[in-house]
């Protein structure tokens, strides 16, 4: 027996023995392979094997490392195929490549629904409130690839959440596209709390083109309007609603009428009828860009109208680098803008989170948008001092996530290093998996927002790749989120590097977008680019070449003679 084959096969008993021996302190109902494999996976990372791995490539055999779902099998193939016949007895059965792809595919379409098409990865979208003022929307996420509709319940409140439902079954039943809903339920997250109410103008914001020309906004004029406001359409243009009560007017108007008003600076407007959608709903343009409130009188041929309802908005708070947030450890209290006595102040949800946080601990709010050090730490409130925008102002919003990386919200202990979180929460990952194959329906989501604050940035490319790792191991499904095309769906152009980061979402068994007002544009895109080179997720990491014509066919073009110099 050579060197190799010696070293193979000493490689495969300790991982045998080594699975057998865990086996007991991880029963589960369904998926013993899977955790089987699981186990195999986290048996092999105890043994160096970077020098047996480049033996294995010159000899012409397969990597171990590149066989994550069926681990146990690759090495009985390889001592196979380096002469060992004889292997040590052993209860464990070894997943072939074709099971283990047959039991991902399975426990993927239980989790994540089956996928029409030609790409191996789903598109998750998380729908907003704000799609209910849009009814065609829908219809465009499915047509244009949606597969899974996310309702984030940390925001709005169930009546929303009914009604998104609703649209999402009614389109499905309109299209015979399926989807999938997925309730993504708030846990003990800790977030800003409310802030203050204030009822502003409604500003219809018109662009101008490249000649400094006024376009034109559409809205509506809805004598059924729940309440007043200005949103962003299925195009991402600004559009708005109007919530009227002159039932009269709807009764003589017609297409081509206009409704003049003064806005809330006194500048004469006009509202243009381009169509009556019904008896209780007009579409209408406006070209200037306009403020509008409650006390803005609309003039047309059959009488003077108000809008009403426009409902109240959270303050403005904005912070820049040097200022000091307060944050209130009373939840009930609400957020303000500075005055010239106190800093801008925000209450915090889970008050109790804040009880280990000390001077000089740093914390992140929205995903790092915003950030700072504690400054001062008091019975009611803790100071921030922020560091991050360091240039210009960013704006705190409500409901947004709090990260605590230095203060530990559940220990007490300081900031983790990068082997307290391989052996601590790694170690508690791998169990969480153990126990989610007992379901049918069970998936991993990578949530980036929080892992890069948690684990630091220099981290976060190597841990996301080893939760992939054990993902696949287990034969669960991943479910890719947080930041992808962030740039493409609130400001409606990507960025090149959110191209290249949404490709390797071809990875995971299903990407998430986040909400915004371009949110058709980025289904579209990530589509087209979840299409391209979809051959990369097979399980090997070498492309099909592209075709290069020629490059193999000799030439018979004839030679040109060589130019001869007088």
């Amino acid at each position: 027996m050579t060197d190799l084959a010696s070293r193979i096969q000493s490689l495969y008993e300790q991982v045998v023995t080594e699975v057998e021996r865990a086996i007991a302190q991880y029963p589960v109902r369904q998926g013993e392979k899977s955790r089987n494999n699981l186990l195999a996976y986290h048996a092999l990372q105890k043994h160096p094997i970077n020098d047996l791995e480049m033996l294995l490539k010159e000899r012409g055999l397969s990597s171990v490392r590149e066989s994550l779902p069926h681990i146990m099998y690759t090495l009985q193939k390889i001592m196979e195929n380096l002469g060992v016949h004889f292997l040590p007895p052993s209860h464990l059965s070894a997943l072939s490549p074709f099971e283990a792809r047959l039991i991902s595919r399975i426990r993927t379409d239980l989790a994540l629904g089956n996928i029409v098409g030609g790409r191996h990865t789903r598109i998750m979208v998380t729908l907003d409130s704000r799609m209910l003022d849009q009814p065609s929307i829908m219809d465009h996420l499915l047509i244009n690839g949606m597969e899974i509709a996310r309702i984030n319940c940390a925001h709005d409140h169930p009546d929303i959440w009914e009604s998104l439902i609703q649209m999402v079954r009614e389109s499905e039943q309109r299209l015979h596209i399926p989807c999938k809903i997925y309730m993504d339920l708030a846990g003990p997250k800790v977030r800003l709390g409310a802030f203050h109410k204030e009822k502003k103008p409604l500003k219809i914001q018109v662009p101008t083109d490249l000649s400094g020309k006024w376009k034109e906004v559409s809205g509506f004029l809805d004598l059924s309007a729940p309440e007043s406001k200005v949103m962003k359409g299925i195009d991402g243009q600004n559009t708005f609603v109007l919530a009227v009560r002159n039932k009269d007017m709807f009764k003589e108007a017609q297409k081509g009428d206009d409704i003049f008003f003064r806005d809330v600076k006194n500048r004469p407007r006009t509202l243009k009828i381009d169509e009556c959608v019904s008896h209780s709903r007009m579409k209408v343009t406006v070209d200037q860009t306009s403020l509008i409130d409650e006390h803005v009188v609309f003039q047309h041929k059959a009488g003077k109208f108000s809008i009403h309802s426009i409902h109240p908005s959270p303050v403005e708070i904005k912070v820049k680098r040097g200022d000091i947030l307060r944050l209130y450890l009373n939840e009930a209290r609400p957020g303000h803008a500075a005055t010239e006595h106190e800093p801008a102040g925000v209450p915090v949800t889970l008050p109790k989170a804040f009880r280990n946080v000390m001077p000089d601990d740093r914390i992140f709010i929205d995903d790092g948008k915003i950030n700072g050090v504690v400054h001062q730490v008091q019975k009611d409130f803790i100071d921030v001092k922020i560091q991050f925008p360091t240039i210009g102002y960013a704006k705190v919003k409500e409901g947004k996530g709090i990260n605590l990386p230095d203060s530990l919200v559940d220990l007490n202990v300081p900031a983790i290093t990068e082997k307290d979180f391989q052996e601590s929460a790694f170690q508690h990952l791998a169990r969480i998996i153990i126990e989610g194959l007992n379901f049918q329906r069970f998936a991993v989501m990578i949530a980036r927002g929080d892992l890069v604050i948690e684990t630091g940035p220099e981290h976060l490319s190597h841990i996301q790749d080893e939760i992939l790792a054990m993902c696949t191991a287990a034969h669960i499904p991943v479910i890719w989120a947080t930041g992808i095309l962030e740039r493409l769906t609130k400001k409606g152009i990507p960025a090149r590097s959110e191209i290249t980061d949404a490709s390797y979402g071809k990875r995971a068994d299903a990407v998430m977008l986040n909400k915004g007002p371009y949110i058709i544009q980025s289904v579209k895109l990530l589509d087209r680019l979840l299409q391209t080179g979809d051959e990369f997720i097979s399980g090997s990491p070498y492309r099909q070449a592209w075709h290069q014509p020629g490059l193999f066919i000799p030439s018979f073009r004839k030679k040109l003679p060589v130019r001869q110099h007088m």
